[in-house]
């Protein structure tokens, strides 16, 4: 998921925006010609309505009714609906990958046993519900779970055109919910039983006799008491005053702005070098001595004796420069 799929995907989808840029951009300038024109329109006649038919002939002397048709058709395509967000592109492309995970959907859920935490429990029940999913020909809404499909997912479960009405695109939903497993694998709401890294932490909590053991001296080690209320009263009050001290900042931010239930910041611009550090950096450059980096690296592993730590991918032993100084140390 991470490498595979979704970083490809994510280089793929902003290729695409870039590429969708000049399109945008020329539909963009034709529609905003059209507003000017329909804001312009009942201003200058203001003592007396204004009927359909002239605003449509003050728009059509300036703009076609076709070219203000099309500009509007492209702009509806790149312009994210109120439901999508900033992962539309990458998730579309991702969605096209369809085929390379097909093959092991089965084999997942067969082999690997997921067990979950509350918050991730309709995550697993929608991945074990996958294979049956897979071998039917058309979805429609009821038959998968609704919950799991937000932001720009909607769009493309929902919505494919390529589709008959009340259909669900089948590829969209498998990769909305291996998506939710990643993250959730990620946030160890959902864990492997049996697994190692990606195994059940609270497997490793001390239970029953062993914790009534250690329970003393894990309490006097990390300065709490028995009872966590007065501990989780003291994070509280500490978590309210943040949130007040940074609420009661916001509207003398500039920098800062909440839209659309996101708080967004203001990129931050280079600080610009002072003229000791242009000095210092020359006068350290002067005193570095001038070889290349693949020298000084064979200096340190014969130094530290590393080279007899490593194997090649074959199996057999690295051979390191002999002990003794290198070709850099003696230049």
């Amino acid at each position: 998921m991470a490498t595979r799929l979704l970083t490809q995907a994510t280089l793929r989808g902003n290729d695409e925006r870039l590429r969708s840029l000049p399109r945008l951009r020329r539909a963009a300038a034709t529609v905003a010609a059209a507003a000017r024109v329909l804001l312009d329109v009942p201003e200058a006649a203001a003592e007396r309505p204004v009927s359909v038919a002239e605003l449509w002939g003050e728009l059509e002397r300036v703009i076609g009714r076709e070219q203000l048709a099309a500009a509007v058709a492209t702009v509806s395509e790149f312009v994210p609906d109120q439901d999508a967000d900033d992962d539309a592109e990458w998730r579309a492309e991702l969605v096209k990958r369809y085929p390379s995970v097909r093959g092991f959907i089965a084999l997942l859920v067969e082999i690997v046993d997921f067990g979950a935490v509350e918050a991730g429990a309709a995550i697993v029940a929608a991945v074990r519900q996958l294979p049956a999913l897979l071998d039917r020909r058309r979805l429609a809404a009821a038959d998968i779970d609704g919950g799991l499909v937000a932001g720009s997912w909607r769009r493309l479960v929902y919505a494919n055109a390529d589709l008959t009405s009340g259909a669900v695109d089948k590829a969209a939903y498998v990769f909305c919910v291996l998506e939710q497993l990643h993250r959730a694998l990620r946030r160890r709401d959902v864990y492997a039983r049996g697994a190692d890294r990606w195994g059940d932490p609270r497997a490793r909590l001390l239970d029953g006799p062993a914790w009534q053991s250690a329970r003393p001296r894990t309490l006097e080690a990390l300065g709490l008491t028995a009872d966590p209320v007065e501990h989780l009263t003291e994070l509280a009050g500490t978590l309210d005053a943040a949130y007040r001290q940074l609420a009661d900042g916001l509207p003398g931010n500039a920098a800062v702005e909440v839209r659309d239930s996101r708080l967004r910041l203001e990129r931050l611009g280079a600080v610009p070098e002072p003229p000791a550090l242009a000095s210092l950096r020359g006068l350290v450059a002067g005193m570095l001595p001038r070889l290349d980096f693949p020298e000084l690296l064979l200096e340190v592993i014969g130094r530290a004796e590393l080279a007899e730590e490593f194997t090649s991918a074959r199996g057999a032993r690295a051979r390191g420069r002999p002990r003794g100084r290198s070709r850099a140390t003696r230049r």
